[in-house]
């Protein structure tokens, strides 16, 4: 930028003279010199007038007109000296200085034009031209020869806005104004210009325009300007990738810790709805070849779905979308749903303007659709559809693990339910057993008994009948006894009224009654209020009873002890013995089915069972059962 000030023009010049004249031709010397110049002249004429008159007498006359000679002769170079030598000198300096003004004004870089104080151009230096493809020495009124328009408004430059009517005009100066000019050639640049007034004694004579071609500059600034755009997109892109990325790794992260099929789905819809801005966003999974089941949703301010409620079943065919998304296993953009047939039938989702949806992809089966909404229609691009899909793909294999170990859980599930249903009829059955045998052979052995105690009473006959009798009845009484036993083996009563601790402790009791070894038996934590259901309690006294009979069959045991506890989260049995055990490697083999068909019964109330024994050192069974199974 050009950084000029008003100018005085003063005639400095002429003033340095005058000073060394006043120093070098004082008076005194002036005198000096006078008199040195006659007293020269007179002693010159005196030689003359004595070589003439030796020669030939000279007329009065002629000595007069010598002296008037010899005096002119002094006195014209000191008349030359004071009158014209001061003015001449005036006028070289003057040339001087206006051949030097005229070769800084011609090697300046910058265009430099005169006006007078009119504001007629008077003078323009060869950049000027340079810049105008040539000058039109003009006055103000004719400015319009110069075209020019302000860069920020496109409006063109009128004569009286050029900057030097105005520094005329105001006395002070215009600086840098930036304009659009189109020069004689016809091209365009972009320049600065700038005035200042010239004053002399305080009187403005004209202004001095400075006009700077920054047409370089500014194609450099917008080039810089352009790349720094270019380096602002690529940063952006560059950090739009380095988020996609963090999100991508941040899904792995979030998927990758669950096998909750719900959970997955919400995970993706939260994902998805990050990296594109929608109003409404829902998951729909395969329920059969027929129909859909909404599994997750997220968003919506009051107008959501009413057809699409959580866990609700539709007819894949009443949603043309989705069928298409399902069949094709390629995304749909819908950019316009007012444009797409029965829209509102379909979603009644009034307020969505544009829809996608992206298939989920388990293995090559597509079981499911993510569905974006948005209420300004033609909101998607093919970003945001790329940006949908590789969400959906990076949680693929996420869904697909947490799908099928769905549909595991739910075969599982499918088979405790029937194994349990069978446990329940197998025990009705044994129930309906054991209640036959007590209330029909029972009671017609004990009626035989009877009559028997009657019949030995009332018949007096030999001793051989007699003795006859009493064999009758000791094997009645084995029948009872046996006959209460297998009842008991079928279903005990006591776990059907009183709870499992009251059937744990009658088992104990009767097996340390009937094999003759020690068992001991403990249970804490339990009451009336916390009992198990009963297809638990009746799963946990089978183990137990198992654990028993293998104690005596196979471990040859003496003693055995068996724990009951009811602790916050799980209930806990333990059954110990110190038979002589066995190798764990060789469990599964023939005499040891027992220990198997625990660990079954305990997988079908989702209960761990563990073994632990070594030949020599006994067995211990622990059996966990989690509360709310």
């Amino acid at each position: 930028m050009v950084n000029i000030q008003p100018t005085e023009i003063r005639p400095s010049a002429l003033a340095g003279t005058r000073a060394i004249n006043q120093k070098f031709l004082s008076p005194e010397r002036m005198l000096i010199i006078l008199v040195l110049g006659i007293f020269i002249s007179e002693i010159v004429e005196m030689v003359i007038v004595y070589w003439i008159d030796s020669i030939t007498p000279i007329a009065p006359w002629l000595e007069i007109l010598l002296d008037a000679l010899i005096m002119i002769a002094i006195a014209f170079p000191l008349i030359y000296y004071l009158a014209f030598r001061e003015l001449l000198r005036h006028i070289e300096e003057r040339k001087r200085s206006e051949a030097l003004l005229s070769k800084v004004l011609a090697s300046m870089p910058v265009g430099v034009w005169i006006t007078d104080q009119k504001g007629a151009i008077l003078h323009g230096n060869q950049a000027s031209q340079t810049i105008w493809a040539g000058a039109k020495y003009v006055g103000q009124e004719q400015y319009g020869e110069y075209k020019a328009w302000w860069p920020d408004s496109g409006e063109p430059v009128k004569p009286a806005e050029w900057a030097a009517p105005r520094a005329i005009a105001s006395g002070e100066a215009v600086l840098n104004e930036e304009m659009e000019i189109e020069c004689f050639d016809g091209m365009h640049k972009t320049i600065l210009n700038s005035a200042v007034p010239i004053l002399e004694n305080g009187a403005i004579q004209g202004a001095i325009v400075v006009n700077q071609d920054i047409s370089a500059h500014k194609q450099v600034e917008l080039l810089l300007a352009q790349q720094n755009q270019d380096l602002e997109r690529l940063r952006q892109a560059e950090s739009r990738q380095r988020q996609l990325a963090e999100t991508l790794n941040e899904i792995s992260r979030a998927l990758s810790q669950t096998l909750n099929f719900d959970i997955v789905l919400n995970t993706l819809i939260e994902f998805a709805m990050r990296l594109v801005p929608v109003d409404y966003a829902y998951v729909v999974i395969s329920e059969s070849e027929t129909h859909l089941t909404l599994r997750a949703r997220h968003g919506g301010s009051g107008e959501v779905d009413t057809k699409l409620e959580p866990g609700s079943s539709i007819r894949i065919g009443e949603f043309p979308c989705l069928q298409q998304v399902m069949s094709t296993q390629q995304s749909l953009l819908i950019p316009d749903t007012q444009a797409y047939p029965d829209w509102g039938k379909m979603i009644a989702h009034a307020s969505a303007g544009s829809w996608l949806g992206v298939p989920i992809i388990a293995g090559e089966q597509a079981i499911g659709v993510l569905a974006l909404q948005k209420i300004e229609a033609n909101f998607f691009n093919t970003q945001h559809i790329g940006l949908a899909e590789v969400v959906s793909a990076q949680a693929a294999m996420a869904v697909q693990n947490a799908w099928l170990f769905e549909q595991v859980r739910a075969g599982h599930e499918r088979l405790q339910s029937l194994s349990r249903r069978l446990v329940e009829v197998q025990e009705s059955e044994r129930r309906y057993i054991a209640r036959e045998l007590h209330d029909e052979a029972s009671q017609s052995l004990t009626a035989l008994k009877f009559g028997l105690r009657l019949l030995e009473q009332e018949v007096h006959q030999p001793e051989s009948l007699l003795s006859r009798l009493a064999e009758l009845k000791n094997l009645t009484d084995g029948v009872l006894e046996e006959l209460h036993r297998l009842a008991m083996g079928l279903r005990p009563a006591s776990l059907d009224y009183l709870g499992l601790v009251a059937a744990l402790e009658q088992l104990v009791k009767d097996s340390d009654q009937r094999y003759g070894m020690m068992v001991r038996f403990r249970a804490t934590g339990f009451s009336d209020e916390r009992r198990m259901p009963d297809y638990i309690e009746t799963t946990v006294y089978r183990i137990v009873q198992e654990a028993l009979t293998n104690a005596v069959r196979h471990a040859k045991a003496r003693n055995l002890d068996v724990i009951l506890e009811q602790r916050e989260k799980k209930t806990v049995i333990i059954v110990e013995d110190n038979g002589i055990g066995f190798d764990m490697s060789q469990m599964g083999k023939s005499g040891h089915l027992g220990l198997v068909g625990m660990q079954e019964r305990a997988q079908m109330i989702g209960a761990t069972l563990n073994i632990e024994s070594e030949p020599g050192c006994g067995t211990i069974i622990v059996v966990e059962v989690p509360h709310g199974n």
